[in-house]
């Protein structure tokens, strides 16, 4: 059975159930969650969502946002999102199916969501030894799904003009663009995030339109921490209930 423990997640605003080993919340999913734009009435999908955390932060931050909803594929971690919904009282808002987003047909299991959310993982089998931790070999190494599957997944989940957020790792955006474009999702934004500002960036965040029209908008960098290593305003405001909210 897996060992797990209960942690605060943004300061305490929400409280998370998540393995002792293996996957984790990390920095990439408040950042994802940051990223996401959000309007009335969306309705939110999310490709192997793990403990439910990219969820919970949405759910914390649009509290009138009424449609979640995630698939993941590995059953305890599905029963560990459900249990966090109810945990922080958003169980009549948030559901989970456990399956394979592979296996999602037109429509998806999310329906003709208007937003999909996803993290795809940042290495696969053939370029990376997998980890020896099961969750974490599905997770970060493939081991469930290739980077085409999640963002086959989210096109097929999406309606015409619905938008698709992820994070993915920077030194792959090559391949993470030519395979948006090969499920007609257009790439409308982009933004590097680095270490700091003498750093290569090491994730992107990008948002792509399903059959959207061409155009796309480089936002300016995120560094994580300043010249002088302390954090910079800007990436600890993510972890804010207004995050990054545009109008």
């Amino acid at each position: 059975m897996m060992r797990t423990a209960v942690n605060d997640l943004l300061y305490g605003a929400l409280k998370l159930e998540q393995p002792l080993r293996g996957y984790r919340v990390n920095m990439d999913s408040v950042l994802l969650a940051a990223f996401a734009r959000i309007r009335t009435g969306d309705r939110v999908f999310e490709l192997g969502c793990g403990s439910g955390a990219v969820l919970l932060i949405l759910g914390w931050r649009y509290p009138d946002l009424g449609s979640l909803k995630g698939i993941e594929i590995q059953e305890e971690m599905a029963q560990m999102a459900v249990r966090n919904a109810v945990r922080n009282g958003m169980e009549d808002r948030i559901s989970i199916v456990t399956g394979d987003l592979r296996n999602l047909r037109s429509g998806g299991e999310g329906g003709f969501c208007t937003v999909v959310v996803g993290n795809p993982p940042y290495d696969e089998k053939n370029r990376s030894r997998p980890s020896p931790v099961s969750g974490q070999a599905v997770s970060r190494h493939g081991a469930a799904c290739t980077l085409e599957d999640v963002l086959a997944g989210a096109s097929r989940s999406l309606a015409r003009k619905g938008r698709f957020y992820t994070v993915f790792r920077a030194s792959r955006l090559g391949e993470l663009l030519g395979g948006l474009l090969k499920v007609q999702l257009q790439p409308k934004r982009i933004r590097m995030v680095h270490p700091d500002p003498a750093s290569e960036a090491t994730v992107v965040l990008v948002e792509s339109a399903k059959e959207g029209g061409p155009g796309m908008v480089v936002e300016p960098p995120l560094w994580i921490r300043d010249r002088r290593g302390a954090f910079s305003p800007e990436y600890l405001f993510a972890y804010t209930r207004e995050g990054w909210i545009c109008p």
